[in-house]
């Protein structure tokens, strides 16, 4: 790129990349636009923002959005005919590379695999790019892909790229942090006393952990300093779950069985345990209050194991014939009398997959508990994460959890976050302007007309201390546009979109771009989580107990919205 071009190009970028196509009175300014690539004539650039693709005439003005996915676009290339720009997205899974025509028409995938640092060698024949960190190159239409062999010694003055990454990363927060005033703090003086100690660490960890301090003064959420540094290939040990909870006052040996959660390797007709069984050996070696099960797991996720067990009392003989004792296995007596054990083979799974089957249990059991205590009139949806797939669970389950109920509590405790607010309010805010009635049916609405499955009766929305991010952005919104009672505890308060700058080293600083502000007050929602209409805390002791006291207070706050049951 020309030096008088490249000098234009900065200028848009920080100033002029104006307003984006649209209503100029509603028209949105592009304050931290990314990836900027000039077209062959000079006259176009493009960039990526705000997870799309976009152009706009080097002379400034509105911006053309090319893209729109629900995933994150990034790194637009022209192609040497100016038409035409090479782009990667993630909206299908992994960083794919598609084109796409100057005016947003005619999407191609060329490139069903990962790949990043999109270049056009200089006749513009070839596309480089990385994948796997590999250089690998192909043409316009993403034929003759191939990987070059490349190796080269690199020499990394250390302080000098310390130096760099800390001004890059420290300049890229004061241009592009959502608050204009750096939350009122002198920006330039507090770089300059972080800058010192930054250059004074000798490692990428001790690196980020000052720089993490320096973000740590402006007191915001989604911030953070990550990568740079290299890492173990594994860095932890895969402990394995059989899925089974034991009485904590069990003197041993062995551990005693309370629960099995369903369908967990414990629950399979194969490698079945139940409450009142003791495991006293997994592969021979033994467990117990001494003898920590984790340490015999390790390492054991999906492999056939050996486990070795008293039965409970209520169990049935394994067959007609007496069951052997187990060789090795521990005595499950206090008195020391034999006892005979039984052996089962199990394959234990991993930490993750059983992290989803408590869930499963948790929000099965809360649906059961609420239709019990409603008599069938209200129902239970849990939200896990403002994300698609959630948002696909959600309303799935609003169909099946709702469908002939009078009323809905949609709980979105412990959640992490996302971007799906204004979808679950598209499914939340449907005005009837009609109903239809087929002959013989009826009275109803067709659904395959909305976009979404929609839900109109009274509900109630369910929130805590664990509500992050998107999650708080409903429960504002909930509140706010008086669609029914907001019941738990106020939220975290970290609502920022956020978005990620990469440095020289590879690390990555996030970057909170946009500020949300309630309506029709404008407070911030950063730091000023959602109060619900109704406090009610949930204390380890109501948890021991089983006590539900937030689930109990939004099923009265549904009902108090419903008719007599027998209207």
């Amino acid at each position: 790129m020309p030096a008088k071009h490249v000098l234009r190009a900065q200028a848009l970028l920080l100033v002029t990349l104006g307003v984006l196509a649209g209503s100029s009175a509603n028209a949105e300014p592009v304050v931290f636009a990314r990836h900027l690539s000039l077209s062959p004539a000079g006259q176009t650039l493009a960039f990526s923002w705000a997870g799309d693709i976009w152009t706009v005439s080097i002379a400034g003005g509105a911006a053309r959005r090319l893209t729109v996915h629900p995933g994150h676009d990034s790194r637009p290339v022209w192609l040497r005919d100016g038409r035409r720009l090479a782009f990667t997205s993630n909206h299908d899974g992994g960083n794919k590379l598609y084109t796409i025509s100057w005016n947003g028409q005619d999407q191609k995938r060329i490139l069903a695999s990962e790949v990043g640092a999109l270049r056009w060698d200089l006749t513009g024949g070839k596309l480089f790019y990385l994948k796997g960190g590999v250089p690998n190159s192909c043409t316009a239409e993403g034929s003759d892909a191939k990987a070059h062999a490349y190796q080269a010694k690199l020499v990394i003055d250390l302080p000098a790229e310390a130096a760099q990454k800390f001004d890059d990363a420290a300049r890229a927060l004061g241009r592009g942090f959502y608050h204009p005033t750096m939350k009122g703090l002198d920006w330039p003086a507090l770089t300059a006393q972080y800058r010192a100690l930054a250059l004074e660490t000798r490692t990428v960890n001790e690196f980020n952990e000052v720089f993490n301090m320096l973000l740590g003064e402006l007191n915001a959420s989604h911030l953070g300093i990550h990568g740079g540094a290299p890492r173990d290939s594994r860095t932890s040990e895969d402990v394995g779950y059989l899925g089974c909870e034991f009485d904590a006052d069990h003197p041993g040996p062995g551990l005693k069985v309370t629960a099995v959660t369903p369908q967990s390797p414990a629950d399979r007709k194969e490698s079945k345990l139940v409450p009142g069984d003791t495991i006293v050996t997994v592969n021979r070696q033994p467990v117990g209050p001494d003898s920590p099960l984790d340490q015999a797991l390790i390492d054991t996720v999906g492999e056939q194991i050996v486990i070795a067990y008293i039965p409970a009392p209520q169990r049935a003989p394994p067959s007609s014939l007496p069951a052997e004792p187990a060789e090795d296995a521990a005595d499950p007596t206090s008195d020391g009398a034999a006892q005979q054990t039984r052996e089962l083979v199990i394959r234990p799974t991993s930490s993750g997959a059983f992290s989803n089957l408590v869930y499963d249990e948790w929000v099965a059991d809360n649906r059961r508990y609420t239709e019990q205590k409603t008599a069938g009139r209200v129902g239970y949806c849990h939200v896990r994460s403002m994300g698609t797939p959630s948002f696909d669970v959600f309303e799935r389950d609003l169909y099946a959890a709702a469908h002939g109920k009078d009323g809905l509590i949609i709980d979105v405790r412990n959640n992490g976050g996302g971007w799906t607010a204004d979808w679950m309010l598209a499914v939340l805010s449907v005005r009837r302007h009609a109903c239809t009635i087929p002959r013989g049916g009826t009275r109803g609405y067709p659904q395959d007309r909305l976009i979404f499955y929609s839900w109109t009766k009274p509900a109630t929305m369910m929130c805590n201390q664990y509500s992050y991010s998107n999650a708080e952005i409903i429960s504002h919104a909930f509140k706010n546009l008086g669609r029914g009672p907001l019941v738990g505890m106020t939220t975290f308060g970290a609502v920022i979109s956020t978005g990620a700058y990469r440095l020289i080293d590879g690390a990555y600083v996030r970057m909170p771009f946009r500020g949300w502000y309630t309506l029709p007050d404008g407070v911030d929602m950063e730091n000023h989580g959602a109060v619900p209409d109704i406090l009610v805390p949930l204390t380890p002791q109501d948890e021991v107990a089983g006590r539900r006291p937030q689930l109990d207070a939004a099923i009265e706050a549904t009902l108090e919205q419903l008719p007599p049951a027998d209207e």
